[in-house]
């Protein structure tokens, strides 16, 4: 009898740690995108930024194309879209969290990608000789909100004495991409571009050009490196950054970072 309990007891220490090692592996375990194509052959290619054990189910956040996906993976089988419980929507608020994370990693990085954001401002506004500070915008021609934010942004600008650079992202398909690309084969300024009563004169069929297209697909690239998901979207030179014609966020960062 005592050899017996020593022997068990020999078995249990000996069998604790496989256990233990079982249990830290959780149900996210060799979960992969590919484990989404087992299940969805046609899921896109994807970055997985997000992954943790929620109600039993593994909770990945992926981004693919420039959209963000919420799966949840079982034994057997995938999930699209949000957990929500006692009326909380578990979901957006694991996004929340990794989407601020990620914000703050990109602002604290910004300095690194501004060569690459450079290459790709298609229009300028300096208000004077002693504007330091940098503003990027990135705008869509028939974005309605950008309209709105466009009207004001020179004055802004001016007021505040930073460097306006604009770049084009445009998220209204194919007419904004049709009208950006012939705004950059033109070589429009600010002022012209603003104006807006070019875009009923133009016939992008036969004004668009390499030169337009390779700078948007560029800045398709670039967007999706910056996480930014619509337009207006304003950044400045220190990564802070504003997302939507929301006009007096815009003032109170940019008097902020004076």
């Amino acid at each position: 009898m005592k050899r017996n309990l020593i022997s068990f007891i020999v078995v249990l220490v000996l069998f604790i740690p496989v256990l233990a090692k079982t249990a830290k592996k959780g149900v996210c375990s060799g979960i992969t995108i590919a484990t989404v194509k087992k299940h969805i052959p046609n899921f896109p290619e994807a970055r997985i930024y997000s992954k943790k054990e929620v109600e039993g189910l593994c909770e990945l956040m992926v981004e693919a194309n420039g959209r963000y996906y919420p799966l949840y993976i079982g034994k057997n089988f995938v999930l699209i879209g949000n957990l929500f419980r006692e009326g909380k929507n578990l979901t957006r608020e694991s996004f929340n969290t990794v989407r601020n994370k990620e914000l703050a990693n990109l602002k604290k990085n910004f300095k690194t990608m501004v060569p690459e954001v450079e290459k790709l401002v298609v229009m300028k506004y300096k208000p004077s000789k002693s504007a330091r500070r940098i503003l990027y915008m990135f705008t869509d021609p028939v974005c309605p909100y950008c309209a709105r934010a466009e009207k004001q942004i020179k004055q802004i600008a001016k007021e505040n004495d930073v460097y306006l650079k604009v770049l084009f992202f445009p998220v209204h398909r194919p007419r904004g991409w049709d009208l950006a690309s012939v705004a950059v084969c033109k070589g429009f300024g600010l002022d012209t571009y603003l104006a807006k009563d070019w875009e009923k004169k133009v016939n992008p069929s036969k004004e668009k050009c390499s030169k337009g297209e390779d700078i948007l697909k560029a800045t398709d690239i670039l967007v999706r490196k910056l996480q930014i998901t619509g337009v207006p979207t304003f950044i400045l030179d220190n990564g802070d950054r504003v997302s939507g014609a929301n006009m007096e966020a815009l003032k109170k960062m940019l008097s902020s970072a004076k």
